[in-house]
């Protein structure tokens, strides 16, 4: 099925594809199979072998020549730059959710600018409004909330889970790994490393700023909420 000016414009041996929207898939020629392409220029560069993919929105995984697999777009350019690379299973929900993703594969973003600047980054999950938005070539983190982890704009971060608003928000060095960051505002952190620490609670361990930390833990409300240079403490409980 092709509704649109140009919607499906090169397809031949192909089956099972919904193209609506002017030049949707207009490049994509055989070996296309139940792909959905919904909006003005949706998957436009798609071309052999793309087989249940979604893209619902304009210029949304506009992609191009390479094989890609049961990737899901949904939002105005949401994973937009994959170019020439493969993806499989990767999903960009939001409005330029993973717009500059190029090879980091098997992303999962959702929410407005979720992961807007990964480009290599792998593994990541992030869900919220501005989710780990500057993260260019982050692996493995984990995260939930408004605005968490949005300041990791520096390369090699991985392993993290930080969730709630701004967990982690002002974290910004490339060897912060392995923490747990989990409550408003908890490890708020900076521009120093960060390394398996653990805050749990509502402004638990959110002052350290640009103090390095290894394995300090905090768990309760506002626990070690006054700390900054001191690391490797643990305190649990309330303040």
């Amino acid at each position: 099925v092709a509704v649109g000016s140009s919607a499906g414009l090169g397809l031949t041996t192909s089956s099972g594809n919904i193209v609506i929207g002017q030049a949707a898939m207009s490049s994509a020629t055989s070996g296309n199979t139940d792909n959905i392409m919904i909006g003005r220029e949706a998957g436009v560069n798609l071309y052999d072998d793309a087989t249940y993919n979604i893209a619902i929105g304009a210029s949304a995984f506009t992609a191009g020549n390479a094989d890609n697999v049961g990737n899901i777009a949904i939002g105005y350019q949401a994973l937009d730059g994959t170019t020439t690379n493969e993806h499989t299973g990767t999903i960009a929900i939001g409005h330029q959710a993973l717009t500059a993703l190029t090879s980091g594969v098997t992303n999962i973003a959702i929410g407005y600018h979720a992961m807007n600047a990964t480009t290599t980054g792998e593994q990541n999950v992030a869900i919220g409004y501005r989710a780990l938005i500057n993260g260019t070539a982050n692996s493995s983190n984990t995260v939930v909330g408004y605005e968490a982890f949005a300041s990791a704009s520096a390369s090699g971060m991985i392993s993290n889970t930080a969730i709630g608003w701004h967990a982690g928000n002002a974290i910004n060095h490339a060897n912060s790994d392995g923490n747990v960051l989990v409550g408003y505002d908890a490890g708020k952190g900076g521009a120093a490393a960060m390394i398996g620490c653990v805050a749990i609670g509502h402004n638990a361990m959110n002052a350290t700023s640009t103090n390095a930390q290894t394995g300090t833990i905090a768990i309760g409300a506002s626990a070690l909420t006054d700390c900054t240079s001191a690391s490797g403490n643990t305190a649990i409980g309330y303040q």
